[in-house]
């Protein structure tokens, strides 16, 4: 195989880095793209949390007032008792 001459090297080299520069853009472009759909998906990801979060506390909510009415009611029932049924005395 003949020895390649400096001129041909240094045009290989040439092609070489042109070529590792155009990579280099794309791969600049790709990682750029990755950011930007990262913070897409922390974005669903933030508004999904604060869905459940706020169903959640709503359901919460709905569940706190059936307990106190639950609790308000057993009260009032307490309260009708007739005299004659014994009741559970207080400590």
């Amino acid at each position: 195989m003949a020895r390649e001459t400096l001129n041909t090297r240094v045009t290989r080299l040439e092609h070489a880095m042109a070529n590792l520069a155009e990579r280099h853009v794309r791969l600049e472009e790709i990682v750029g793209q990755l950011a930007e759909a990262q913070i897409r998906t922390e974005d669903r990801f933030r508004e999904a949390r604060k869905i459940a979060d706020d169903r959640f506390r709503e359901e919460r909510k709905i569940a706190d007032d059936r307990v106190d009415r639950l609790v308000s009611a057993i009260g009032e029932l307490i309260r009708r008792l007739p005299a004659a049924v014994p009741r559970a005395e207080s400590k």
